[in-house]
């Protein structure tokens, strides 16, 4: 049914406000109307049969009031709204003490509309009869006070709650993709940087017996090193661009094996109670980003109890109903994994947990917390095909549920054994191809410094020449994913054509979604991920080298 303003001017003062609104100028009464019945106060007649018919079939609410918040007359579509039995019991209850959350937003909004004489269009928050809250959206008008009636309200209500938390997830979500986008767009030259870094620093403290303080010292250039590219991986993480190497994990086995470590993080005077149900199974994760879910919502909970208190972790087989998902937008119905979180802290009122998933949010005090831990969860959970949601209220603690899809265990093939062998090389001959020069530079010492002879090139042309005038066999291509004018999969094509048994592995300092056929290659581990160690290269070179 459209709504539709009225062309007619306004009522001349003696219009009696029984005979009906002018304002209600709208479509034919729908096909099938609404139960109930238009009542009305004692004293006030409907009006016109067409009129009663109009507002008892309206999908929208409508209601007629005086200025002090007293109803006049209600209609089916109302009383359903604001969850009462019946229009005689709404009839009895009073806009300013019983709807409206905040009385005064009313009464300002009578003042200013009466004022301006424009029809009423805004939106307020109301409450039902049990006690929730519900955003509407009211179109209406006044009429003026005659020598025998006083002035009234006429005005048609939308339940707009569901609307605008679809608006509020959309602005979060694009928030999310605004941050993800630009840490994407950072982490290919910060990830090179920290290689770099990293990379003199494993070659330097070799140079340094044990316990050496200077040795000590470039240990902790290292750690600050994968200090900051956790922190890359978690600005990509909460916008699902997050690296990752997706695997089967029992849920019951990881949780376990992280149960002590999460006992030892929270201290005494929180207990840890595990409640896993053995027809729970496999979901499909990465198992840091498993560990690092555990984390990030264990330390939420603990700092959500400063005097102590209990944190359950559970888990299970879930039935999402089809309603369960139009609740929440993101999920879908279906059978899942479900792991639980709950703590029996402090809990969130409903302005914090709107955005509790924003990047850089956070309730913490200054220094105590990046606003990370939750947006980063987010993201990892719908990097995983799932969804997360929570539960809470003020003085009743939190439970976060997260569904994850039940994989096809056949569909997953077993990762590749890594050869039992040292990480040392046997002077096989590598061709690296890389077009930052001091990320070529260390990875050419490192690769040396492992026992490989090394052929390298800034761009896929040099490459290819190398290849062509080479007069020793070359074993693998080790070659930036990511290059000016042509990428490492083409260039990987290419030089098979002249190599056919030339081995391949991919080095990218990229988040997957802007990696060329990044599905495939995640997939079947081909990808060496920026910034990387000493031991990290070695051990993908000799795998790469390996024998099928």
């Amino acid at each position: 049914m459209t709504l539709r303003p009225p062309t007619a001017p306004d009522p001349a003062p003696t219009e009696d406000p029984s005979a009906g609104p002018s304002i209600l100028a709208a479509d034919p009464p729908v096909s099938a109307p609404f139960s109930g019945r238009v009542a009305a106060a004692p004293g006030t007649s409907v009006g016109e049969n067409s009129f009663r018919t109009l507002i008892q079939h309206a999908p929208f609410g409508v209601y007629r009031s005086n200025v002090d918040g007293s109803f006049l007359l209600v209609n089916p579509a109302l009383v359903e709204i604001l969850g009462y039995d019946s229009a005689e019991e709404l009839l009895s209850k009073n806009l300013d003490n019983d709807v409206y959350l905040n009385p005064t937003v009313r009464r300002r909004a009578v003042g200013e509309f009466w004022h301006n004489k424009n029809y009423w269009d805004f939106e307020a928050d109301w409450k039902r009869k049990d006690g929730s809250v519900i955003r509407v959206r009211l179109i209406g008008r006044g009429y003026p006070a005659t020598e025998t009636d006083p002035i009234y309200f006429e005005i048609f209500v939308e339940d707009i709650t569901e609307r605008g938390e679809l608006e509020r997830q959309l602005i979060q979500a694009q928030k999310m993709e605004a941050v993800g986008q630009l840490a994407g767009g950072i982490a290919h030259d910060f990830n090179n940087l920290l290689g770099m870094i990293q990379g003199q620093a494993d070659l330097c403290k070799e140079e340094f017996a044990p316990g050496d303080p200077r040795a000590e010292r470039i240990q902790a250039i290292r750690q600050a090193a994968s200090r900051a590219a956790a922190l890359t991986r978690k600005l990509l993480a909460f916008s699902r661009k997050q690296v990752s190497d997706p695997r089967l994990v029992d849920l019951n086995a990881a949780v376990c094996d992280f149960h002590q470590l999460l006992r030892d993080f929270v201290g005494e005077k929180v207990e840890i109670v595990l409640r896993l149900s053995p027809q729970t199974g496999h979901v499909k994760i990465d198992p840091v980003q498993l560990e690092q879910i555990l984390m990030n919502l264990v330390v939420n909970a603990r700092d959500a109890m400063p005097e102590g208190g209990k944190i359950v972790v559970e888990t299970s087989i879930a039935d999402f109903s089809d309603n369960d998902a139009r609740q929440h937008h993101g999920s879908r119905a279906g059978r899942f994994v479900l792991l639980s979180v709950t703590d029996t802290g402090i809990g969130m009122d409903k302005i914090t947990m709107a955005r509790i998933f924003e990047p850089f949010f956070t309730t913490k005090p200054v220094g105590k917390g990046t606003g990370l831990g939750l947006s980063t969860t987010y993201g990892i959970v719908r990097q995983a095909n799932g969804f997360i949601f929570p539960v809470s209220e003020p003085g009743q603690g939190t439970t976060f549920h997260i569904y994850f899809p039940i994989p096809d265990p056949d569909a997953i093939a077993a990762p590749a054994g890594v050869p039992d062998a040292s990480l040392a090389g046997s002077g096989e001959t590598i061709l690296l191809v890389e077009d930052e020069p001091g990320m070529r530079e260390i990875t050419r010492e490192l690769l040396i410094a492992g026992g490989y002879r090394v052929l390298e090139a800034d761009d896929f042309s040099r490459a290819i020449d190398t290849v062509e005038k080479s007069a020793t066999p070359i074993h693998l291509l080790l070659t930036d994913l990511v290059m000016p004018g042509m990428d490492g999969i083409t260039l990987s094509n290419r030089l098979r054509s002249i190599l056919p048994d030339l081995r391949v592995l991919f080095m990218s300092g990229y988040s997957d979604d802007l990696l060329p056929n990044h599905v495939y290659l995640a997939d079947d581990g081909r990808v060496l991920r920026k910034p990387f160690s000493r031991s990290d290269l070695l051990e993908r070179v000799r795998r790469a080298l390996a024998p099928a």
